[in-house]
């Protein structure tokens, strides 16, 4: 979990808190089995640390520095935060997950394994609520936090009298009977656009998300397109996050190496090879605006002359979603600006 999303190691700092909170748990550290543990975890994250040993903690001070970029806290952002995870879990979950936060009850056994959960669980949810107030904070970056909360959820409501109180009884009625339409609508929404017609353009980013034999009938439906992205050296976009649904798409119709020229190419910069991709041909795509269909996408400059290939319409549904926009360029007359310093 570490390579993919660095705030896991808030549970790991989370966990030696706690082994270090009692003389007993202090004592386990003693055995070889926690350090056992940590060689593990340094093994399968080596990858990590020594690609940012490599390149100055270049992706380390990447992500410290969003945290940096506004000089202003909006404190309207946690909150706000906190009422789209509710309703994101659905309130009576929300509520419930939240409610497992509380006091212990006397009764309630394993105390040990209950602190263990909470203190998991609250670092995660402080330091993100907090950063919303600075930063965007995607809303899957708690659910880390709710999965730790949701065996003590669990027990709170086995542990309920029987037949349960009329509140409690009412809001799992509720919660079986509208979620999973919901969630049923919302899956259809993502698949085939069931809503694209009622919602407000730009409500729903789902119709980026281009499945890849639909995107592949869609660049073979022209024939220009098709044939440049087969014979290219290079194929860049102009955001970051594309790139890998035309891989997805061409699979062995292409053998071209992929970049992104945009104003946050993330690691795309840090792939490229030593000359740069010079003396290479290729093919840059964009996304066209949905909102603003009209408006001239703004090509790279540093590629030289660009020509025109055409546009492909993608559809859900049945229905048009996105366009892409295709231009050839080539050969590079010069390399390609390297990383930037972090």
């Amino acid at each position: 979990m570490s390579l993919c999303k660095y705030h896991s190691l808030l549970v790991l700092v989370a966990l030696l808190g706690w082994c270090l909170g009692t003389a007993e748990r202090r004592a386990a550290l003693l055995r070889p089995w926690p350090w056992l543990g940590l060689m593990v975890w340094a093994g399968v994250s080596s990858p990590l640390w020594i690609w940012n040993l490599q390149h100055h903690w270049a992706s380390f001070l990447f992500h410290g520095g969003r945290t940096l970029a506004e000089h202003t806290y909006n404190l309207s952002g946690p909150p706000l935060f906190l009422l789209t995870q509710l309703l994101l879990l659905f309130p009576t979950i929300g509520i419930l997950l939240w409610a497992s936060l509380g006091p212990q009850e006397r009764t309630a056994a394993n105390p040990q394994a209950r602190q263990l959960l909470r203190t998991l669980a609250l670092p995660i949810l402080v330091t993100f609520t907090l950063l919303s107030g600075r930063m965007q904070v995607l809303s899957s970056w708690l659910v880390p936090a709710w999965w730790f909360l949701l065996p003590l959820a669990g027990d709170w409501l086995a542990r309920r009298p029987s037949p349960w109180p009329q509140g409690l009884a009412w809001s799992r009625i509720v919660t079986l009977a509208v979620l999973p339409p919901l969630l049923s609508v919302a899956a259809l929404q993502m698949r085939f656009g069931v809503l694209d017609q009622v919602l407000p353009a730009g409500v729903d980013t789902s119709n980026q998300l281009m499945p890849a034999a639909s995107l592949r009938q869609a660049l073979k439906s022209n024939p220009r397109v098709w044939a440049a992205l087969g014979s290219a050296d290079l194929i860049a976009s102009r955001r970051y996050e594309l790139p890998g649904f035309l891989a997805l798409a061409l699979q062995q119709h292409s053998r071209a190496t992929y970049t992104s020229f945009s104003g946050d190419p993330r690691g795309f910069t840090y792939w490229q090879p030593a000359n740069g991709y010079q003396g290479a041909r290729g093919v840059i795509f964009a996304l066209e605006d949905p909102n603003h269909p009209e408006d001239r996408i703004e090509w790279p400059k540093e590629v030289g002359p660009l020509t025109p290939l055409g546009s492909v319409q993608l559809k859900r549904g049945g229905r048009p979603s996105v366009r892409l926009q295709f231009v050839g360029f080539g050969p590079l007359a010069q390399p390609l600006p390297g990383p930037p310093s972090p």
